[in-house]
């Protein structure tokens, strides 16, 4: 991310909508870089701003390392709610001086976000509109409506694979069933434009003189699909579109094989795997498909922006389930499913005996 804020710091100065000649003598020009992802379900969420120009005096990197040539002293940073056209609340964000993020090009330790609360988190019918007033006057402005939100609660429990009704007596998902394939079938909340699957394999692992009651849970994500458009952005109050993967037990087990290291003094046993759903706006899926697309400079340069009279993103993901209703025990989340006793890995075991897992 360093690298591509850098390129962003280099580039803003090169790149603007107003002219098409560059005077390399010319005084500087000011332009704002602004980078919040937030999530509806979250309370507290943050937005990065900085500045971002080419100094004829010093390089866009010795600028970037120095504090006050980074960020601003002096700007309103400010979230305004509008529902069905009516201004329902004003967010005055705050400042934050911190220590919290990496180092890296940017100025550090001392490094400036700003934050604002949503204590109810934030209404995915609203749309949230952040204006940013520069100590010159200007405005940097930019607005989203938040992923998330199903008809009702119900839908959204029963996203969950494989193809099932009720998720609560469920017992498990044989992976070596010779159908070969388990059908996740979902159905996209509102204002999402793209999804990612993420299935997180659970295993048990314990010293192979030992037994497993001394056993460590340990996980494995595998990354199957990553940012698969949705035909239809549903902005309303409307079912969103139903969206059926088939995932292939001899795909996760050959994932397994390439990630888990083989280590003859461990034995290990699968409990289960949780499906985890990622969603996007439109923006935000747009900003990463124009601007992460290829690893080389000229790529990373911004193609796309949603920040009027600035550069970057203001967008929004959501992640279901949360990553808080996880961080407790990978089996509390309600997307998850045991494997099947024995039966559910003998693919596993008879495909790669070196990782040594067993019934």
């Amino acid at each position: 991310m360093n690298k591509i804020w850098f390129v962003l710091l280099v580039m803003g100065a090169l790149f603007s909508s107003c002219s098409t000649e560059l005077d390399i003598n010319a005084d500087w020009q000011e332009n704002t870089v602004v980078y919040s992802i937030v999530n509806r379900a979250n309370t507290a969420h943050y937005i990065r701003i900085h500045k971002a120009y080419l100094d004829p005096s010093r390089s866009a990197l010795a600028a970037a390392t120095v504090k006050d040539s980074l960020y601003y002293g002096n700007i309103s940073v400010q979230i305004e709610e509008i529902n069905n056209g009516n201004l329902v609340n004003t967010i005055v964000c705050e400042r934050v001086d911190t220590n919290a993020l990496q180092p890296g090009i940017f100025a550090h330790p001392d490094q400036v976000i700003y934050r604002f609360y949503t204590p109810n988190g934030m209404d995915s019918s609203s749309v949230f509109k952040l204006k940013i007033t520069r100590p010159s006057g200007a405005i940097v402005q930019s607005q989203l409506s938040p992923v998330g939100g199903f008809a009702n609660r119900d839908a959204e429990q029963r996203i969950f694979p494989p193809n099932i009704s009720n998720f609560v007596v469920f017992t498990g998902i044989n992976w070596s069933a010779p159908s070969g394939n388990h059908r996740v079938v979902f159905r996209a909340p509102r204002n999402a434009k793209s999804w990612d699957l993420t299935v997180r394999i659970i295993y048990n692992e314990w010293e192979t003189t030992g037994n497993i009651a001394d056993s460590v849970v340990k996980t494995v994500d595998w990354p199957i699909v990553r940012r698969n458009l949705i035909r239809t952005v549903n902005t309303g109050n409307n079912i969103g579109e139903s969206i059926d993967y088939r995932i292939f037990g001899r795909d996760l087990f050959g994932f397994m094989a390439s990630s888990i290291p083989v280590d003859p003094t461990k034995t290990r046993r699968m409990r289960g795997t949780s499906f985890i759903l990622t969603f996007t706006d439109e923006p935000l899926t747009d900003f990463l498909t124009l601007n992460t697309s290829s690893q080389s400079a000229t790529d990373i340069r911004p193609e796309y922006t949603n920040i009027e009279n600035g550069y970057g993103i203001f967008g929004s993901s959501y992640q279901l389930p949360s990553a808080a209703s996880m961080a407790n025990s990978p089996y509390d989340a309600f997307s998850y499913r045991q494997v099947t006793g024995g039966s559910g890995t003998d693919s596993l075991r008879a495909r790669y005996p070196q990782l040594n897992f067993v019934p």
